[in-house]
């Protein structure tokens, strides 16, 4: 028989089948093969007709017919080279390419390592820095502008014109000031009326408020000028406050998504992109119609006869609220908190009340980037109005007022707003505790770190609570020594804590060599081997030896160590001027490299030097010395400048007469 012959049962060889022989299932298969076998034919050429008779066979059995009722197949459906041919037909139209560029993709993503998240690096630390530095200092500039607006002689008369109507300020007693502060601003509200509309992008000028002042009507920041305007012009003692809301680049949640460590399919990557840019998008919609609106109203001094309460009283015209200084700062919600509040004086003086607006102090610390660089440039700007303008005049609320009371009404004012941001609450969870600034659990300090002196404020589940305040670091002898303090000889047996050598060179030490193995104490039964910390109460200030017989204490490497300006010996003098060790050998003057510290640089320690050590005496010789090489230097470039622009003009005007003479002999080229 053929091998292209197809198995097919006649009408003779299907009456001599006897089929309770043939079974069903597993059986009748292996029948089928053996009995092909023998006939000549493969298992492979057999196997498909072979499972398409077990096919039919059960299928009669199981509708319960017989042998005889068996109908033969259509050739048709079996026809094997139609079904080749449709394959044929198929993979021909399939596009390869895509498909094995998808098999590339899924070989890569299954290939592809977990990325991590994406941390912010330092420099994107201190481009966020400067731009919220930047943005804070342009705010406060529009703030000490519309303070000095509130000056205006002009705005003080026409708002003085309508106090004919307004309750008397004379005879204010101190109990009733607070009252007839809210009748002056129930009269201020009942004439002024405030536009609910944005903010004009132009600059608050004069005429803008005489524009508002006459149409008794304007935006927020314009009504809140004058009410500060009227307060002025009644000689009471106020100030114009003022919200800063700084530009803050915190890491939000389109940052978190588009550096996030887990995969996603492409379809749930793409609507997580869409809705996040949606959310992204609706926030920055948010931001551009509420960024112009200035949140500003004005404090004004009430003195109490105890000297005990707050002596500033807030008055917002806009929300109609006075003295409730918590309300004012909740108006804006949770998710807006006022980070910088300032309060400028009159004489434009600057203070920083964001205390008293603050419902949690904790709360707003981390949109305070630059807390301490903010009280610093406060403190500048205030000192140097103080020059200009002269100390604050202290206005009459009533009674009489000594020189000394202002001063003593802004000391009360410090202690209120530092008593305001030490008024914290323990947090409820062992996490709060660890950037908490005033409370800290002990288990979350550093190894450098130690709480001294040892005074519990609470406990939390078991465990004390200490000050953040007493929080102190540690150091090695060697590194006080760099901080210009020297370890007492009695407390060089006590040492705070000890850490293990492994540990010590874990933490990028190097303090067991530097500290020329005077912190590694032997093994012993009472000392532990180990690398001693001392705290700084266990110090005192360093005291450098004087020069003795005029000669400099060099060390074995011909420098001298200047850890800090104390490290200078008496007699001597660190003067830190670039290739000043050219001119003193020059002048064959004594001098020694300062070496100031060590640099890390491919694993090894480095001297870093700065500058150089003379005697004190040749200061004044080295510096004319200097002087008179620095004056050369510059005459130098001078003239070396001036012989460049001569030669260049040389050089032009002889290719200008060499121009002039080709056109001249050989005609002008056209370009």
């Amino acid at each position: 028989m053929d091998d292209d012959e197809e198995f097919e049962y006649s009408d003779d060889e299907g009456d001599e089948v006897q089929w309770e022989e043939v079974g069903t299932g597993d059986e009748a298969g292996e029948k089928e093969e053996v009995q092909w076998k023998e006939a000549g034919q493969t298992t492979n050429d057999v196997t498909a007709d072979a499972v398409e008779q077990e096919d039919y066979s059960n299928e009669g059995e199981q509708s319960g017919t017989s042998s005889d009722e068996y109908e033969e197949p259509d050739a048709e459906e079996d026809d094997p080279d139609e079904d080749q041919d449709e394959t044929a037909q198929d993979l021909r139209n399939i596009d390869w390419s895509e498909v094995n560029a998808a098999l590339e993709r899924e070989a890569a993503a299954s290939n592809k390592k977990k990325r991590k998240a994406r941390r912010t690096t330092k420099a994107d630390k201190e481009r966020e820095l400067a731009l919220h530095k930047g943005h804070l200092l342009l705010l406060l500039g529009v703030q000490m502008k519309w303070n000095k607006l509130c000056q205006s002689a002009i705005l003080r008369g026409l708002v003085l014109s309508l106090a004919v109507n307004s309750p008397s300020c004379e005879g204010w007693s101190t109990k009733m000031q607070k009252y007839y502060l809210q009748q002056l601003m129930t009269w201020f509200v009942s004439i002024f009326t405030v536009i609910d509309e944005p903010e004009c992008m132009e600059d608050m000028t004069v005429q803008r408020l005489m524009q508002a002042f006459f149409d008794r009507r304007g935006s927020a920041s314009e009504v809140a000028l004058l009410f500060t305007i009227l307060c002025r012009a009644l000689k009471l003692r106020c100030r114009h406050t003022g919200c800063l809301d700084p530009l803050s680049l915190q890491t939000g949640r389109g940052f978190e998504a588009a550096f996030a460590g887990t995969k996603a399919s492409p379809r749930k990557r793409l609507k997580k992109d869409i809705e996040e840019r949606t959310a992204i998008s609706e926030d920055v919609v948010e931001a551009q119609s509420s960024k112009y609106r200035w949140w500003v109203w004005t404090e004004v001094l009430v003195l109490d006869e105890s000297d005990t309460a707050e002596p500033w009283i807030p008055i917002n015209v806009v929300r109609k609220m006075i003295g409730n200084s918590n309300e004012i700062g909740n108006m804006r919600g949770a998710f807006a908190p006022m980070a910088f509040v300032v309060s400028i004086e009159e004489n434009g003086q600057i203070v920083d009340t964001t205390a008293r607006y603050a419902t949690r102090w904790s709360s707003i610390l981390k949109s305070r980037l630059a807390d301490k660089w903010f009280e610093d440039t406060c403190k500048q700007i205030s000192l140097g109005a103080t020059q200009l303008n002269g100390p604050g005049i202290a206005g009459k609320t009533g009674g009489d007022s000594d020189e000394s009371k202002p001063s003593v009404i802004d000391e009360l004012e410090r202690k209120a707003l530092r008593t305001l941001t030490e008024q914290e609450e323990l947090p409820t969870s062992a996490e709060g505790f660890r950037k908490h600034h005033v409370f800290c659990l002990e288990r979350q300090l550093g190894q450098f770190e130690c709480v001294h002196p040892r005074k519990v404020v609470g406990l939390f589940k078991g465990q004390p609570v200490f000050l953040r305040k007493n929080v102190q670091v540690l150091r090695t002898a060697f590194k006080w020594k760099r901080q210009g303090r020297i370890l007492r000889e009695s407390e060089r047996s006590k040492p705070v804590k000890r850490l293990l050598k492994k540990k010590a060179q874990a933490d990028g030490g190097g303090d067991i060599s530097d500290d020329e193995g005077d912190e590694l104490q032997p093994p012993s039964s009472s000392y532990p081997s180990g690398l001693a910390l001392y705290g700084e109460w266990q110090t005192d200030p360093f005291v450098a030896a004087p020069v003795v017989d005029g000669c400099l204490p060099k060390n074995q490497y011909g420098n001298i160590e200047i850890w800090s300006d104390a490290h200078v010996q008496h007699g001597a003098a660190h003067l830190r001027i670039a290739h000043l060790d050219r001119i003193a050998q020059k002048l064959g003057i004594e001098f020694a490299p300062a070496m100031v510290g060590f640099e890390a640089r491919n694993g090894k320690n480095y001297p870093t030097f700065d500058g150089i050590v003379v005697l004190a005496g040749d200061v004044e010789t080295l510096m004319d010395a200097h002087a008179a090489h620095q004056q050369k230097t510059i005459e130098q470039a001078i003239t070396k400048n001036r012989r460049l622009i001569v030669r260049r003009w040389e050089k032009l005007v002889k290719r200008a007469l060499i121009r002039i003479r080709l056109n001249r002999d050989y005609g002008t080229v056209s370009n």
